[in-house]
């Protein structure tokens, strides 16, 4: 877990075009990129280094990250696999009951009578609500992230209690 310095939120896939744009794999809500004016990036928190954002725009399910002082292909490649961190404060306040990806990343997820499922280790959007990817060993699980499954997420607890749809988790 990150500590509350900074939000992890993306992640540097690879180089994009000869002008050094980065194409980051998001791990935040894509509109989130849209509002930023500057980033951490880094192989962790504590190493991570300031950059002021030139531009960003969604391309498909990624964003295209133009960062000032990168600006060649092969500055943009020496940062793929970094991570992308924000400042909670360049992050605009949720409402209650909403949550950056960051904070869903890692919980451990339970049914409603225990059973414990894995671990979310994935996001991903598709239109009308989130996916939550759990996984077990060689266990995973699709969770939709909607009011009818989720019913509790503790981001302190580092727990999201769900109640399965039937056939969910691979029954009848």
């Amino acid at each position: 877990m990150l500590s509350n310095k900074l939000i992890l939120i993306g992640e540097v896939v690879r180089a994009q075009g000869i002008k050094g744009k980065l194409k980051v794999r998001p791990l935040a809500d894509l509109d989130i990129f849209a509002s930023l004016k500057g980033v951490y990036l880094g192989k962790g928190e504590e190493t991570s280094v300031y950059y002021k954002v030139v531009s960003s725009q969604v391309h498909k399910r990624a964003v295209l990250l133009a960062l000032d002082g990168i600006e060649t292909m092969t500055m943009a490649e020496e940062l793929i696999g970094n991570r992308i961190f924000a400042e909670p404060g360049m992050l605009e306040e949720l409402p209650e009951g909403e949550y950056y990806w960051s904070q869903i990343i890692g919980l451990d997820v339970f049914t409603e009578d225990g059973q414990r499922l894995g671990r979310v280790e994935e996001i991903f959007p598709t239109g009308s609500n989130d996916v939550y990817v759990v996984r077990e060993g060689t266990k995973e699980y699709l969770i939709p992230a909607i009011a009818e499954v989720v019913k509790d997420i503790n981001v302190a607890g580092g727990r999201m209690i769900i109640s399965p749809m039937k056939g969910l988790l691979g029954e009848e």
